[in-house]
This record gives structure tokens, C-alpha cells and sequence, in this order.
């Protein structure tokens, strides 16, 4: 298969799946066990978007299901977390915007092949680079504030608080459940990474012949 064709479909893909990160839970959490009222159970699960949070469940025996902005969560310690991860995000996107633009340029003729194969490659490059950074920079900083967070929690709750609290976490005890971990956009981002990797070695290495031969005039 000719490179460029590779190339072209691995940053489209990119692009693809930065935008599916971008409007899917970074990070979810998931609570179950006795509400502490006769008869009552807590049963509850969060997700957590760059954007919003959506709480569902039920406590109490009373039904819930909302979403809010971080903007109307005055007192969420992870609002500057999910903003900066959400910038990130954004640059990945136009980097791979522009790797597109590059690559689309080598494989179809237009523009300075020599010029739309550095374009697309350099900025591949750049795309996993930030694609990279967002979870890796979301996962310290968010799990430093899970570990502050759901250590006072389990404290407050008169419970052991000797736990080793960190990005990923489970407990289990007595009925009572909690388990806490990336979403799947988490997941993507670094897929997304990986691809753009590939597709800007991939047009790195393409001739500068491209995907669709000119027409040639009848004589």
C-alpha cells in the first residue's frame, strides 16, 4: 500500500479520535453500599468530561440524574485539572488539523511537495506529542486530587484511611463499594498518539509522488 495513502488515513483517524476524547468521560468514579438510613442504599456513578459532569444514580431511594458545567462547581478541585487537559486537547486537535492539510498536500499535488511532507510530518509529530502530554499531565494531576480528595472522604467516614489512593482505586468492604479510574477518552488519547506516531513516520518516508496521477492532455 502506498505510503501516503497510510499516512493520510492514520492522521484523519487521529484527528477522529482526539474529537471522540474531547466529548467522552476522561474519568469515571462509581460508589455502592449502605446510605447509613434504615432501608436506604447509595448506589451512584460519575463521569467526568473536559467540559461537565453527569451524576446518575440513586441515593436514598431518590432517583438522580444531572449535569453541570465545572463552572457551576465553585468548590471542584479538579476544575484547573480538566481545563488545562481541555487546552491540550485543543492544540492536538489543530496540530493534526494541520498535519492533515500537509499530508493531503503531498498525496494529491498541491503546494511544495518537499514543503507538505515536512508540514505533515513535523506536525504528526507535534500531534502525538500533545496527544501524549494530556493524559499523562490529567493522570498526575487529577490523581494527586483523587488521592487528597477520597483520603479525607474515607477519613471523614470514620473509616481506614490507609489506603493507596491514586489514579486507579478500588475498595470494597462490607457491602460497601467504591471504584474509581480513566474514562475512555483517557484511553483514546494515547491511541490517538500512538497513530499519529505511526503516520508521520509513514510520510516521512513517502515519495513525493502523489496518491492520484495528473491527467495528461490528449494530443
Amino acid at each position: 500500500m502506498d505510503k501516503k495513502i497510510v499516512g493520510l488515513v492514520g492522521i484523519i483517524i487521529t484527528l477522529v479520535l482526539i474529537l471522540v476524547a474531547f466529548f467522552t468521560p476522561w474519568y469515571n468514579a462509581s460508589m455502592k453500599g449502605e446510605s447509613g438510613i434504615p432501608g436506604g442504599s447509595l448506589d451512584m456513578t460519575y463521569n467526568f468530561y473536559l467540559t461537565k459532569a453527569e451524576t446518575k444514580g440513586s441515593v436514598y431511594g431518590e432517583e438522580i440524574d444531572e449535569t453541570g458545567d465545572y463552572s457551576d462547581y465553585k468548590d471542584f478541585p479538579g476544575k484547573s485539572v480538566f481545563n488545562n487537559t481541555m487546552y491540550l486537547t485543543i492544540i492536538a486537535t489543530i496540530l493534526s488539523i494541520i498535519a492533515l492539510v500537509g499530508i493531503l498536500g503531498l498525496s494529491f499535488n498541491f503546494g511544495n511537495p518537499e514543503s507538505m511532507k515536512k508540514l505533515g510530518g513535523i506536525f504528526g509529530f507535534l500531534t502525538l506529542i500533545f496527544a501524549i502530554i494530556a493524559p499523562v499531565y490529567f493522570m498526575y494531576g487529577y490523581g494527586d486530587l483523587v488521592e487528597e480528595s477520597y483520603s479525607a472522604y474515607i477519613s471523614a467516614g470514620g473509616l481506614e484511611s490507609d489506603f493507596d489512593f491514586g489514579f486507579w482505586f478500588s475498595y470494597s468492604e462490607g457491602g460497601n463499594e467504591m471504584s474509581l479510574g480513566p474514562g475512555i477518552a483517557w484511553y483514546i488519547m494515547i491511541v490517538a498518539g500512538i497513530i499519529a506516531l505511526i503516520s508521520s513516520i509513514v510520510i516521512l518516508k513517502a515519495d513525493k509522488e502523489k496518491i492520484i496521477p495528473q491527467k495528461t492532455e490528449l494530443q
